[in-house]
């Protein structure tokens, strides 16, 4: 009876243990096909073609004397050609603060940069090229345009063409909207003036050049 007990004893944890395998197999490869799913998922086309809106902000340290700091929002409007393709208009509002003169007399004491907060409107065309069509796509950007002063100020210093090309990523978030990050260098049409403290007539000459800016953008495409 013990023998016969053992032996029933026996097959019935080997059956429940074959039970319990398969159990756990099954199991297994659900979570597997689940696992392959989201990862084919996460590498289809995240792009589209057609109408493509999306609004930004974006902010930075100048790069030279000609400019401090900038901040500002846009928005862009335009048309997806394809998955790898994409052009459009932007406008936006940008504040900066930038030097519009540079006063100067005999030694260093006396020399000094004067400025003032810029407000300006930016009005540009995009042109994006993606490298990948996944759901994470590195891009690159140019934008091109020009900057308009609207501030109540006497010396339209920032005022007239730009050019910034720029880097980022876009990350697929859910069908249409994703979002996008990317790193710019804006250079910037600029002039300012000098100031002799010993000039009794208080001549101001003008100087054109480059204001620089490193700029970051942070935006939502939808």
């Amino acid at each position: 009876v013990l023998v016969c007990g053992s032996t029933f004893g026996a097959r019935v944890v080997n059956s429940r243990f074959f039970l319990y395998n398969h159990i756990t197999t099954h199991i297994m490869k659900r979570i597997a096909c689940i696992f392959a799913t989201l990862v084919m998922a996460l590498s289809l086309n995240a792009q589209s073609k057609g109408y493509e809106k999306s609004i930004e902000v974006f902010g930075g340290p100048g790069l030279n004397k000609l400019t401090k700091y900038q901040i500002g929002i846009s928005m862009i409007n335009g048309y997806r050609v394809n998955d790898y393709f994409y052009a459009g208009v932007g406008a936006g509002f940008r504040f900066q603060e930038s030097r519009y003169m540079y006063s100067f007399g005999p030694g260093d004491k006396f020399d000094y940069d004067s400025r003032e907060p810029r407000y300006i409107i930016p009005l540009y065309a995009r042109v994006k090229a993606n490298l990948t069509k996944t759901s994470i796509s590195p891009f690159f950007i140019a934008d091109i345009g020009g900057n308009i002063d609207v501030g109540m100020v006497e010396y339209k210093t920032i005022q007239g063409f730009f050019f910034e090309p720029q880097f980022g990523v876009d990350i697929d978030l859910t069908d249409p909207i994703s979002l996008y990050l990317a790193i710019g260098a804006n250079i910037a049409k600029a002039k300012y003036y000098s100031f002799d403290f010993y000039d009794t007539n208080s001549i101001q000459d003008e100087y054109r050049g480059l204001a620089s800016s490193l700029v970051f953008h942070v935006g939502i495409k939808f």
